[in-house]
């Protein structure tokens, strides 16, 4: 802010720069007894062509209105160039939404970058800026942002992001990624926050509880199942859990697993098969490797199959007969 009045001889004036520290030093060195002045400026000099002007007295406080024509003794602002980040709720979609707007004198403690220098105002904020520092504590999770291009200038002028904040519970967080194919493998992974350049995200085998308007609390699982997608398989480790290792003190054992066939199946396509000879192994390596259904299929016994085996020569016999019977009468 500039804070503006006459001289003394009346023929000119004097203007005090407010606000400069080391970030912002005084454009007009040196300092006057440690002032940042302006000094013998012609009466006949604009003192600001400013359109949107917040003016204020000598205290500092704000007027309803600024002089119409040029003034004296005033202290003012302008915001020509102010843009800021305004944040709303949308409500069709459940998040927020950061949108830069152009703002005025009002608008001023909206933004976190907020400067004031030679009088002109300005804001840096960013939309992703503004949109964590909504979420405070949480974690910022972007939905999506849209852009629009200037109509005299091909480039991107206008950025809006849509966005929620998350937090990660600290008690369902195992992760159960089953792999519905059993030939591929599975994982039970931790649930962890994102690093401070991720895009916060709730991983799809996990839920989010809302809590208030666009803040949501991610939660999965309390405990690692190491499930497989299928019921006759069971799961193996990549590594052996520690023998020292206690669920109750230690917590999950966060690892990756495969899922292979349930040795109770072979065991009891063992004590069924094998008594049955040959063939039955036969068929238990049929039941066991390609069999999809939970059904057993038929067996035959070896009675049957000598049974099977007479048939099949008694009608070998037979034809062997047919064919020389036509051979001879055709002689």
């Amino acid at each position: 802010m500039h804070d503006c009045k006459l001289n003394n001889d009346q023929k000119s004036y004097v203007c005090e720069c407010k606000g400069f520290d080391a970030n912002e030093p005084c454009p007009n060195l040196p300092l006057v007894e440690e002032k940042c002045l302006f000094d013998k400026i012609p009466l006949e000099e604009s003192m600001d062509s400013c359109t949107d002007r917040a003016c204020f007295d000598n205290n500092f406080v704000k007027q309803e209105t600024c002089p119409a024509t040029d003034f004296t003794a005033t202290t003012w602002q302008c915001f020509d160039d102010y843009v800021f980040v305004d944040i709303t709720n949308k409500t069709a979609t459940n998040c927020f939404e950061a949108k830069k707007k152009d703002g005025t004198y009002k608008d001023l403690t909206s933004c976190s970058t907020a400067k004031c220098i030679d009088g002109q105002c300005s804001c840096e904020d960013s939309e992703v800026d503004k949109a964590k520092e909504n979420c405070k504590e949480f974690f910022l999770s972007q939905k999506n942002q849209a852009s629009s291009k200037s109509n005299n200038e091909d480039q991107e002028t206008d950025n809006t992001i849509e966005f929620q904040c998350y937090s990660y519970s600290e008690t369902s967080k195992a992760i159960n990624d089953v792999n519905i194919d059993v030939n591929l493998a599975s994982e039970c992974k931790e649930l962890k926050a994102p690093a401070e350049s991720e895009n916060a995200e709730c991983p799809g085998p996990c839920n989010t509880k809302l809590l208030s308007f666009g803040f949501y609390d991610c939660q999965c699982d309390e405990e690692c199942t190491y499930n497989c997608g299928n019921s006759k398989y069971d799961a193996v480790l990549n590594k052996t859990k520690p023998e020292n290792w206690d669920d109750d003190t230690d917590g999950n054992y966060y690892i990756g697993y495969t899922c292979e066939k349930d040795n109770l199946v072979m065991i009891i396509c063992t004590s069924i098969f094998v008594p049955l000879g040959v063939a039955g192994i036969a068929a238990g390596v049929y039941f066991f490797f390609f069999h999809e259904s939970s059904e057993v299929a038929p067996v035959e016994t070896d009675n049957e199959l000598a049974s099977t085996r007479s048939t099949e020569n008694n009608q070998v016999e037979n034809d062997k007969e047919q064919t020389q019977s036509e051979i001879a009468k055709d002689n």
